[in-house]
């Protein structure tokens, strides 16, 4: 079924994961319904309930520290707790035969609009606002397998919780806290043993591993020490990380904590994954008139975030066979990776509204979503199509996606990039591609694949509204491109000038050294600007 398991570190990823979530819930259909045309069985698995009704629950293991997790209990209403959770304690009793002391957390309120989701009613439930969200629990549609839940106690004592708004005094800003609790954690039991390998070992034909994780702070540097084990366990199968910045107030000295991290979280994820996307909370370039962000809001950017992600990854969990709009992730991969040699996928996307859209570019020849891809239709190898514009660039590190697919004077060149359009989009550059010549279309340039698809991005109650498109709809036509360019070799280069600032001699050596490699794979093949003639590819 070509499975995807998801793994989920920290705060910010689980407020995106939540909305990830809800998105793949909002599309089950149910009696007198279309077909969805999505795949569920890609990111579900069956199970079987406490009262032994069949459950469908998401693949994914969710770590963050206990007072993160909110209201959000393991035992809900489709499973039950008391047999496993005795069985575990049934050790602990036997070993210590002295006195106990149980210390309860006070219990978290639960919010108003989860207390309306859960109850059921038809009714709209309360408007969720950047204040009323505290956790990435409050606003969560479905229920989770217990096994996905792992709340964790970090070694510090003086812990805060992530709540959404407020800024925390969070004691695992350092890369050795986040080393030393999967040390911990690992010692006196395998934790991949313990939470991923039930999940693998329930899928037919496992697809990719998707992990989600935050590159500046401890989280970075535990999922590092979990991936490098997740290569090991799983093989050849994909491994795509998604680096989820936040930027919460922070002093100086944290901030540049957080930039040594996510050079060192660069290296570390890039050694292991197939590929790593960084995405930033806002936009790196100007944001466009209708993007409404509070990036103070963790709800707000991981909504930006998951517009991203849920976007890109369509193509590899949907029903379809058609070349143009289903494709696993290792077929994206391959479009921009240079058979896995540029890891790095810089994100950008564009967010319109679906009516207007459509009476703007109505598809022709029964194909939903714009034109027909021309290396399907003439069987080319390689796309020579100017990469499209789009309107937000959210790559972390200001890894910008050129506007255009061909090189000019003190401008990016595009190796490859993967293209994902949920609507009516309308190929600018289309007519251009049909006006090259024979010899121009076979000619060496960069490798574009698009996926088209008529399924829109749904707007859901739990979801921000982060987009103002003038109309308010319950659906919205987005696009987005994951692309490798020559401007992430200069983002690289300036990360590791600054770094190299930052830490010791010894790391600083070794620190360059990859990241310089890293940088060289974005300038191979091509001259940079050097004072010749424009040219195209």
């Amino acid at each position: 079924m070509h499975e995807i398991v998801t793994l989920q570190f920290g705060p910010q990823s689980n407020y995106l994961g939540t909305h990830f979530w809800n998105t793949q819930d909002s599309y089950f259909t149910y009696a007198n319904q279309l077909e969805s045309p999505v795949n569920h069985d890609i990111h579900f698995q069956p199970g079987i309930g406490a009262d032994g009704s069949e459950t469908f629950t998401p693949r994914t293991v969710i770590y963050d520290i206990k007072t993160s997790f909110g209201s959000l209990r393991r035992e809900n209403a489709l499973y039950e707790l008391q047999e496993e959770e005795s069985s575990r304690a049934g050790p602990a009793r036997e070993v210590w035969n002295g006195p106990t002391t149980i210390q309860t957390l006070p219990s978290v309120p639960l919010n108003a609009y989860q207390a309306h989701i859960d109850s059921g009613l038809l009714s709209p439930p309360p408007t969720l606002t950047t204040s009323s969200v505290r956790f990435w629990s409050d606003y969560t549609h479905l229920f989770y397998h217990p096994r996905s839940l792992v709340p964790l106690t970090l070694l510090q004592p003086q812990i805060t919780s992530h709540s959404s708004t407020e800024p925390v005094v969070d004691p695992f800003e350092t890369w050795d806290a986040g080393l030393d609790l999967f040390k911990h954690l690992n010692q006196d039991e395998d934790i991949l043993d313990r939470d991923l390998r039930p999940f693998i070992e329930e899928a037919d034909a496992l697809q990719a591993v998707q992990i989600l994780s935050q590159p500046q702070d401890g989280w970075g540097a535990f999922a590092s020490q979990y991936v490098e084990r997740v290569r090991d366990e799983v093989g050849k199968v994909g491994i795509w990380i998604w680096g989820l910045e936040f930027e919460a107030a922070a002093t100086r000295e944290t901030r540049v904590q957080q930039l040594a991290n996510k050079a060192r979280s660069l290296i570390e994820f890039t050694t292991h994954a197939n590929v790593y996307i960084p995405l930033s909370s806002h936009a790196t370039s100007r944001s466009p008139h209708y993007l409404d962000l509070n990036r103070s809001s963790r709800w707000h950017t991981a909504a930006l975030q998951a517009t991203a992600l849920e976007t890109a990854t369509l193509p590899s969990h949907l029903h379809s066979t058609d070349d143009s709009t289903r494709g696993r992730l290792d077929d994206l991969e391959l479009t921009f990776t240079n058979n896995g040699t540029r890891k790095i996928g810089a994100v950008s996307l564009s967010v319109s509204n679906a009516s207007s859209l459509e009476a703007r570019n109505p598809s022709t020849n029964g194909h939903t979503g714009g034109p027909r891809d021309p290396r399907t239709r003439n069987g080319v190898d390689e796309l020579l199509a100017p990469h499209e514009v789009t309107d937000l660039d959210i790559s972390l590190l200001g890894l910008e996606v050129p506007t255009l697919g061909r090189r000019r004077r003190g401008s990016s060149y595009i190796f490859g990039a993967a293209e994902v359009f949920r609507g009516a989009w309308h190929s600018v550059y289309q007519r251009e591609y049909d006006n090259l010549g024979v010899r121009e279309r076979h000619s060496t340039g960069p490798t574009i694949q698009r996926y088209h698809s008529s399924l829109l991005f749904p707007q859901l109650t739990s979801f921000p509204r982060i987009f103002d498109l003038g109309r308010r709809e319950e659906q919205y036509a987005v696009k987005t491109s994951v692309a490798a360019s020559s401007t992430v070799s200069e983002r690289i280069r300036d990360l590791n000038a600054l770094v190299g600032r930052i830490v010791g001699v010894e790391e600083r050596e070794a620190m360059g050294e990859s990241l310089g490699r890293l940088a060289e794979e974005y300038v191979e093949g091509w001259e940079g600007s050097d004072g010749s003639e424009d040219d195209d590819i």
